[in-house]
């Protein structure tokens, strides 16, 4: 038997594939006038405990564009809200940063820090700390020291050359971030929790989205990296600088991004030019907050 021939569906297969469905087909909309005729019989609201919100949740999200000529008991915008709200409860985790300590000086007095430092570079703490004493500002040695490598500007004798701030502005063309960000998925055995990995464009701010997967271990980084190298060759942005925090699952990113079409830029994310505000146009596309 030849390969065609071993590709070829046998006619009998196909009859019976065909009353088959022909089969499930009617038992469906059997059972869809007998739901309809049952839920007449109720009353207005039908009383669900959280085992059955999430049974229909599980099961309504594998046909969620045909959920509203299916749904009778809830409408498909509830289902969709209970998938949203299950999808936060599972990570009950408070990942707020519990600090001890005083609390941090007004903004205005952080901005006023910065800008004695940058126009004097000669400056030290306790100088800087002294004049911000005349114009009415208290703030002692240490929390100037705090504020300004916050920002990441080193301090007197080393602070000629640019600050990380004026660093990343001047090289927004050439400058690339990557990070990742969760979603959580309704597969067969529950909540599935995936890994975007994205990069983002400084200058232009454009996403590319490198790839999704519940187990981002380090040979799926690797071949992420190599097919964000391939992606380089063919855009008009150039990547000299790459940004991204501490985290071991970017290791195998550097190994291979250590080539003349990208290196790695220092690991430090400025609160204004790491990749957190690229992921607003990513939600958009999913209005749901689902992830397709």
């Amino acid at each position: 038997m030849n390969a065609d021939s071993s590709d070829d569906t046998h006619p009998l297969l196909v009859q019976v594939q065909k009353l088959f469905q022909k089969d499930l087909s009617q038992e469906n909309d059997y059972l869809r006038v007998e739901n309809h005729i049952l839920r007449s019989k109720f009353e207005k609201r039908v009383p669900l405990t959280e085992t059955d919100r999430r049974m229909l949740v599980k099961y309504g999200m594998l046909i969620k564009d045909r959920l509203a000529e299916v749904a009778s008991i809830v409408k498909p915008e509830t289902i969709l809200t209970w998938n949203r709200r299950m999808k936060k409860e599972k990570w009950t985790f408070d990942n707020t940063p519990k600090k001890s300590g005083r609390s941090r000086k007004s903004k205005d007095s952080e901005e006023l820090i910065l800008r004695v430092a940058e126009e004097n570079t000669s400056w030290g703490y306790w100088r800087i700390a002294g004049e911000l004493k005349k114009l009415g500002h208290v703030a002692s040695k240490s929390h100037v020291r705090d504020v300004l490598k916050r920002h990441g500007i080193p301090p007197a004798p080393n602070r000629k050359g640019l600050s990380w701030k004026q660093f990343i502005a001047s090289h927004m063309d050439v400058t690339w971030a990557s990070d990742f960000f969760t979603e959580e998925v309704w597969t067969l055995g529950g909540l599935v929790t995936c890994y975007v990995l994205f990069f983002i464009h400084q200058g232009t701010r454009r996403v590319s989205i490198a790839g999704c997967t519940p187990h981002p271990d380090s040979a799926w980084v690797a071949q992420q990296a190599r097919n964000f190298c391939l992606q380089l060759d063919d855009s008009a942005e150039p990547c000299r600088y790459l940004i991204h925090d501490r985290d071991t699952c970017f290791l195998p990113l550097d190994a291979v991004l250590q080539c003349p079409s990208g290196r790695r830029a220092r690991p430090h994310f400025p609160a204004d030019s790491g990749p957190g505000r690229g992921l607003k146009p990513v939600w958009r596309v999913c209005g749901d907050g689902s992830f397709r």
